[in-house]
């Protein structure tokens, strides 16, 4: 997403009033006004850095998890980081996760959706009042 920040520049109040009033997908709008989305975009620059695959594989399938040919544990494991963080940490995430699959990618990791609550509770309070950078340098 900070690779294609630069290019959102200068498209931005288009991308913000189509992400907000056509209740758009993130990913959606990154393909209609820039014609790649940032998880492919994230996985090309992974692949091109002879980053691991598997990372390479996360960065690609993490709005879903379940389309990955490898391991889906860890792809799973960052859609619930950032659906976390994007509930509950006003202003760091635009973007508005799909929660349709919760039950069945928690289950991928051997959790119940009832184990949710249990997993905000482990997160220090301090990163819920910081501001995005401090709350991601802490967590």
């Amino acid at each position: 997403m900070v690779v294609l920040d630069q290019y959102v520049a200068s498209v931005s109040p288009l991308f913000y009033r189509i992400l907000n009033t056509e209740k758009s997908s993130m990913l959606a709008v990154e393909k209609e006004l820039l014609g790649i989305d940032h998880c492919t975009v994230g996985k090309e620059l992974a692949t091109l850095w002879k980053l691991p695959s598997s990372l390479a594989d996360t960065i690609r399938y993490h709005h879903f998890p379940e389309e990955t040919k490898a391991n889906a544990a860890l792809p799973c494991i960052v859609y619930l980081a950032d659906l976390i963080m994007s509930r509950f940490h006003s202003g760091l995430e635009i973007e508005r996760l799909d929660t349709d699959r919760l039950a069945s990618r928690m289950k991928m990791l051997g959790l119940s959706p009832d184990a949710l609550s249990d997993l905000v509770g482990l997160i220090p309070i301090e990163v819920f009042g910081a501001t995005p950078e401090l709350a991601l340098a802490k967590a």
